[in-house]
């Protein structure tokens, strides 16, 4: 069995000899655009696992644990309660970092 081109040549198919249009420049940047660069993508892609990764070293110091004791004495020295309030100040910390982030983008 031979295989047979069923395909057309670009040669043979019709074109025009007009400027694109706008919308049509737009759908062709769209489709054809350049890849981001290999760092920007990395850090783009990655920015939030870095931003969590900070916090939770930040919040792991015994330091913060202290602040916590002092700052919030119902604490005590129960470390459930003391995970709670680590919790809270992590997710507030991460939903204003992030939402900054996304705003300068």
């Amino acid at each position: 069995m031979s295989a047979q081109n069923t395909g057309d040549p670009i040669a043979n198919l019709p074109s025009d000899a007009e400027e694109p249009t706008p919308q049509e420049l737009q759908v062709m940047q769209t489709l054809f655009r350049d890849a981001p660069k290999t760092a920007s993508t990395l850090f783009s892609e990655f920015a939030g696992v870095l931003i969590v990764g900070a916090l939770f070293a930040i919040l792991s110091l015994p330091i913060v644990d202290s602040l916590i004791a002092r700052f919030v004495p119902s604490v005590g020295n129960s470390p459930v309660l003391r995970i709670l309030v680590k919790t809270f100040i992590f997710i507030i910390i991460y939903y204003f970092i992030k939402n900054m982030y996304l705003v300068r983008k």
